[in-house]
């Protein structure tokens, strides 16, 4: 238990530093990236609304599939082992699901970096995104 705070803050960290990371590649001013904020910070609203779930059944369906869900997976796990611990497989889902994700996003970022970076002087698109994706 003490073991397993360290490994999902870091992974916690890597996934949200990254997937902030992608947000920035596409925005040109602060103020852009200050739309989508709450966009990235979504997952963390829906883990923090899910307390009186877990604290009331930290084995029910949705407290599981919270936990192996990537981004809420750092927080649920550990408001579901303050009231039971959950069984070895679901760490090691979570944990390998997270390290899959991090990867993942990661991979869109830098690829959105490297074509956004370069595209300068107006704002991009949704269709946009997804052909500096395909460019790549």
């Amino acid at each position: 238990e003490g073991l397993l705070f360290p490994v999902y803050f870091v992974l916690g960290y890597l996934l949200y530093s990254s997937l902030f990371a992608g947000l920035a590649a596409t925005c040109e001013t602060e103020q852009e990236l200050q739309m989508y904020m709450p966009l990235a910070a979504a997952p963390t609203w829906l883990s923090f609304s899910m307390i009186l779930l877990i604290i009331n059944d930290s084995n029910s369906v949705w407290s599981i599939l919270a936990s192996l869900f990537p981004p809420t997976a750092p927080i649920i796990m550990f408001l579901r082992m303050a009231s039971q611990i959950p069984p070895f497989w679901q760490f090691a889902v979570s944990i390998g699901l997270m390290v899959l994700s991090i990867w993942g996003v990661l991979w869109m970022s830098s690829r959105l970096y490297r074509v956004g970076i370069l595209m300068y002087g107006k704002r991009a698109t949704l269709p946009e995104l997804l052909r500096w994706l395909r460019y790549s």
